[in-house]
C-alpha cells in the first residue's frame, strides 16, 4: 500500500482492505470540521463496496455524506469547497485492480500532517449519526462561467478511457452549446487506465485529418491532447492551458520539477513570472499559495491547476480552456515545443533502499561536473536545453522515475543511457554490501 499525498492506494483485497478503509476514514473525521463531506467514485469494480463503508464509518462519526455517484476527482474536489470535505475512491491512473482514496479538505488535498492523523487515528464516538444525501453539482455552470461561451458549436473528440468523465462532460459541453463524440466510453471494455503512457490508437485514427481530441484518465484529472493523428507530451497540455490562462490575464505560475523547459520558456517569453514546486499536485498548490500565483500544473501528467476554480488538477477545465483556444493560436503555441525530446520511465527498485541510492547517487553526481538540484529527489542539469530527474515514486511501491529532456533526440538518448549506467552502478555498489542478488528484487 502506498500512502502520499497523492492519496493512498494498494491493490485491493491484498495491501489496501476494509478495514483500512474504516481506519483512514475514522481519521479523517477527525479533520472534517465541517461535519459534511462529499464523496464520489470511480469505475473500478471494487469501488462501490469501498464508497459504501467510507460512508458508513463518516456518517458513524456524525458525518453528513453528500453522495455524487460515479465522478471525476476535480468535480469532487470542487464540491469539497462547498460541503468543507471531500473523499474520492479511485486509485486514479494505477491498473484496475488498484484501488485508493483521495481526501480533500475545502477543496484542498491533505498535506503530510493531515496525512498522519488520517492514518493513526482510531474512531471517536459521536452521540448522533449523519446523514447520506444524493447530491447534484453545479461543476458544469461553473466552468461555462470561465469561458463565456467560447466553444460554443464547436465539435470535441474525446476518449474518456471508460472512466467517470462521460456524464459530466455531456453536461459541461451542453451548457457550452457544444458536442462531443465521446469514445472508449463502456468501463468494461477499459484496457488502460493512463492515457499519458498508452499510445491512444483510437483517438489518433479519430484526428488524423488535421483534427484536435483530447484524452482523460479514469478519474478525470489528467489530460493529454493528440493532434493531427499525433499524440503530444503531457507538457503540452499545461503549455496550452496556461496560454490560456496568460489570455485571461493571469500573470504568475508554479510548475513541478519535471515539467518541460519548454513550458518555462514560454512563461518568461510571455513576460510573466515562474515558480518551482515539488512533484504532486499538492506541492504545486502549496507553492501557488506561497508565492500568491495565480495558476500551474505538472508537465509529466498532463495536470492543469486553477484555484481559482479549483485546488487539484483538472482535466475537464484543461480539455474545455483548450478547446476555446482558437485552431491559429494552438499551432502557434505548440511551435515552441518543436525542438523538445522527453523520456520518462520508471525503474523498479526496493523501497527500501530507494533514498540509501538517491544519497549515494546525488553525492555521486555531485563532483561529476553537471549542476546538480536537490529539492525532489535529484534534478541535474547538463545545459539550459537539457536536463534529467530521478526520484521517488509517489504513487508506486519500489518504483523511482526518470525524466529526461533535451533540445536533441540523440542526445536525449545519450543522456538516457548516461543516467542509467549512474543508477545501475550505484545500485550495484549497495546490493554488494547487502548481498542483494537481482538489480529490481
Amino acid at each position: 500500500m502506498q500512502i502520499s499525498i497523492s492519496g493512498i492506494r494498494g491493490i485491493f483485497g491484498y495491501d489496501f482492505l476494509l478495514e483500512n478503509v474504516i481506519k483512514f476514514c475514522n481519521g479523517f473525521s477527525h479533520i472534517t470540521k465541517s461535519k459534511k463531506c462529499a464523496i464520489g467514485r470511480d469505475i473500478r469494480p471494487s469501488s462501490n463496496i469501498i464508497k459504501n463503508i467510507a460512508s458508513a464509518t463518516l456518517m458513524q462519526n456524525g458525518i453528513d455524506v453528500y453522495d455524487l455517484g460515479i465522478m471525476p476527482t476535480p468535480v469532487v474536489f470542487r464540491e469539497s469547497r462547498e460541503y468543507g470535505s471531500g473523499v474520492m475512491i479511485t486509485a486514479s491512473h494505477n491498473t484496475m485492480e488498484w484501488n485508493g482514496i483521495k481526501y480533500s479538505i475545502n477543496g484542498k488535498g491533505v498535506n503530510d500532517n493531515q496525512i498522519k492523523i488520517i492514518t493513526s487515528h482510531k474512531m471517536h464516538f459521536q452521540y448522533c449519526i449523519g446523514e447520506d444525501i444524493k447530491a447534484d453539482t453545479r461543476y458544469a455552470n461553473d466552468v461555462n462561467q470561465i469561458i463565456k461561451n467560447k466553444i460554443s458549436g464547436r465539435k470535441l473528440i474525446i476518449d474518456v478511457c471508460g472512466g467517470t468523465s462521460k456524464q459530466i462532460l455531456n453536461k459541461v459541453l451542453s451548457k457550452c452549446n457544444s458536442k462531443a463524440l465521446i469514445i472508449n466510453d463502456n468501463a468494461r471494455n477499459v484496457g488502460y487506465t493512463d492515457p499519458v503512457y498508452d499510445k491512444l490508437d483510437g483517438l489518433v485514427m479519430h484526428t488524423s485529418n488535421n483534427k484536435i481530441g483530447f484524452a482523460l484518465d479514469i478519474d478525470g484529472d489528467r489530460l493529454v491532447v493528440v493532434k493531427n493523428g499525433k499524440k503530444l507530451a503531457p507538457d503540452s497540455t499545461v503549455l496550452l492551458c496556461i496560454s490560456k490562462a496568460i489570455e485571461l490575464g493571469y500573470k504568475k505560475f508554479v510548475v513541478s520539477l519535471d515539467t518541460s523547459i519548454v513550458v518555462t520558456n514560454y512563461i518568461t517569453r510571455m513576460g510573466c513570472e515562474i515558480c518551482y514546486s515539488k512533484i504532486g499536485e499538492r506541492n504545486v498548490v502549496e507553492q501557488i499559495e506561497k508565492t500568491e500565483s495565480h495558476a500551474g500544473g505538472e508537465g509529466s501528467s498532463g495536470g492543469f491547476i486553477l484555484p481559482e476554480f479549483n485546488y487539484c488538477r483538472d482535466g475537464i477545465l484543461a480539455c474545455i480552456l483548450i478547446t476555446s483556444i482558437t485552431d491559429k493560436n494552438i499551432d502557434d503555441v505548440l511551435k515552441h515545443s518543436n525542438n523538445s525530446f522527453i523520456s520518462r520511465y520508471k525503474i523498479s527498485i526496493r523501497t527500501d533502499m530507494i533514498n540509501i541510492m538517491l544519497t549515494k547517487l546525488y553525492a555521486k553526481i555531485k563532483y561529476s561536473g553537471e549542476i546538480v538540484t536537490h529539492l525532489d529527489g535529484i534534478k541535474i542539469m547538463f545545459d539550459e536545453n537539457s536536463w534529467a530527474l530521478i526520484r521517488k515514486s509517489n504513487t508506486e511501491n519500489n518504483t523511482i522515475r526518470v525524466s529526461i529532456e533535451s533540445d536533441q533526440k540523440t542526445k536525449m538518448h545519450m543522456l538516457e543511457k548516461k543516467i542509467n549506467l549512474f543508477i545501475k552502478d550505484t545500485y550495484d555498489q549497495i546490493k554488494r554490501k547487502r548481498n542483494y542478488k537481482n538489480f529490481s528484487e
